[in-house]
């Protein structure tokens, strides 16, 4: 609630644009999330593919440091 859009499209709420981190790990590919990227894009998020080692992947989920992650079961 309180998400409104600005005038360059993206949401915002108290002067702070909307913005998400998916976090993913080096070495796979990333087509399927540069499409969902443009979805959110379209519907005023901005978002953005942090791509990290393996290892820093791990540390970080298992720190619960990150805003979403792909992770393939």
């Amino acid at each position: 609630a309180g998400w409104t859009v600005g005038p360059d499209g993206f949401l915002t709420k108290d002067g702070q644009r909307l913005t998400v981190t998916i976090l993913h790990y080096d070495g796979t590919d990333l087509r399927h999330l540069n499409v969902y990227l443009q979805d959110l894009k379209a519907v005023g998020i901005d978002a953005r593919i942090e791509v990290i080692s393996r290892a820093s992947f791990t540390k970080r989920v298992d720190d619960h440091d990150f805003d979403m992650i792909w992770s393939a079961w």
